[in-house]
């Protein structure tokens, strides 16, 4: 026993994860490892040439666009629920003034 366990759980547990690396392996050779890297890695203003960093990308009218695409969504899903509502009251499914 180790610190109060059980020497079974001990087991069981050697057990599973000696499981898990064997089911483990096989996937490694299917997934492939690549780094995703920002930027080039260089710090400050300046790259080691002395030639400054292009300027940062900076997409135009960035908060219209997201109050649109909001905006539209809210209301065809409100569209939608209405639909619904009406669906279900005209055959009688759920109609609000029975509760």
């Amino acid at each position: 026993m180790t610190q109060g366990i059980p020497a079974y759980l001990t087991m069981l547990n050697r057990g599973a994860c000696r499981f898990w690396n064997i089911c483990r392996i096989p996937l490694r050779h299917h997934i492939k490892q690549r780094s995703i890297q920002c930027y080039s890695g260089e710090e400050g203003s300046t790259m080691s040439t002395g030639a400054l960093h292009d300027r940062p990308h900076i997409t135009p009218f960035g908060a219209v666009k997201v109050v649109a695409i909001v905006s539209a969504t809210i209301f065809c899903g409100a569209m939608i629920s209405k639909k619904g509502a009406e669906f279900l009251e005209e055959n009688d499914i759920f109609v609000p003034e029975d509760d």
